[in-house]
């Protein structure tokens, strides 16, 4: 079904998701019912990449580890070729199911919360940078 989808136009994209994420899987499957519903991390990321006009591979870069919380983070750009949109994702290595940055609680329920980035600065530093039309 999602190679049948076709967005009416480029969207800038941003993502984020923990490896260690069991609410919603890395791999596309819940929890619950242990089925993919979605694609995987990567595969959603690389579907919007194809979409908005990206090149194939991104640019990833390791983000520095600034604290001793479990997690380290890499940053995937796929950068935009012509008229397409850019997609970058946050690859939040043994991250759960929370907000980057986050003051949360409840680690043994949702998994552990990356200190290394700040998911609602870069969010908007993002949708500063590419308003829609």
């Amino acid at each position: 079904m999602a190679e049948r989808a076709k967005p009416p136009r480029p969207i800038p994209t941003l993502y984020f998701h923990g490896t260690a994420d069991e609410i919603v899987g890395y791999d596309g499957k819940d929890v619950f019912s242990k089925r993919a519903f979605s694609l995987g991390a990567e595969a959603i990321v690389a579907w919007w990449a194809s979409k908005n006009g990206c090149a194939e591979k991104a640019e990833v870069e390791k983000i520095e580890d600034k604290s001793d919380d479990g997690t380290s983070v890499e940053k995937w750009t796929y950068k935009q070729v012509e008229k397409g949109a850019p997609v970058v994702f946050y690859r939040i290595e043994g991250g759960g199911h929370t907000w980057p940055g986050s003051t949360m609680s409840g680690e043994k329920l949702l998994g552990k919360c990356t200190k290394e980035i700040n998911a609602t600065e870069l969010m908007w530093e993002f949708f500063e940078k590419h308003k829609l039309p």
